[in-house]
């Protein structure tokens, strides 16, 4: 055996951490576990960064006016997000126009998804529907910001503007009120 041969098993790779590897292939081994572990560890940070928070979306009112969930912080507020298309969204509007009535120390913000001012204000003149807080999203960058896979989904925010809690799909008249009466502590909202 030439020298070459001899010395390269006996080559011991030792990291800082005290980890001592006998064998190149020993730490070819290892390699896609570190890989994996920066890769998620990465992917985490870029999903922490690029992500907006539910009060930094842009949005518009009816009226074309910029705003944002910020104007509502100091309120407990209820945001939903639908479109004209969902069937579900449609069926909710009138618990949302009742709570609104309830609960007027509540903010009920309906933000529509990917649709013109024309398309949310035809529809809720068509349904008779009488919403003060009625937004629009274009973008539907609110989806992405409280992570929702779907419409309706309906989001609870304290006074502080901390989320409490998600709801996917369509919400009931019971549901609304239990999750409200809970937030607020009150007992007289919808009936």
């Amino acid at each position: 055996m030439d020298t070459h041969s001899r010395t390269r098993g006996a080559v011991k790779w030792k990291f800082r951490s005290g980890v001592t590897f006998g064998s190149a292939r020993q730490v070819v081994s290892y390699l896609p576990l570190v890989l994996f572990t920066l890769f998620a560890t990465a992917t985490d940070a870029l999903a922490d960064t690029s992500k907006p928070s539910p009060d930094e979306v842009p949005l518009l009112t009816l009226n074309s006016q910029a705003t944002t969930l910020r104007q509502f912080q100091g309120k407990v507020t209820v945001v939903n997000l639908w479109a004209t298309w969902c069937a579900p969204c449609r069926k909710e509007m009138k618990v949302f126009e009742e709570a609104q009535r309830a609960y007027p120390n509540v903010a009920i913000v309906l933000i529509n998804q990917g649709e013109t001012a024309a398309q949310a204000q035809d529809f809720l003149n068509a349904q008779h529907l009488v919403l003060s807080d009625v937004l629009l999203d274009r973008d539907m960058a609110m989806m992405a910001a409280v992570d929702s896979v779907g419409l309706p989904t309906t989001t609870f925010y304290d006074e502080h503007g901390a989320l409490l809690e998600s709801h996917l799909g369509e919400i009931s008249t019971a549901e609304l009120k239990s999750k409200l009466d809970a937030i607020t502590h009150a007992g007289d909202g919808i009936n």
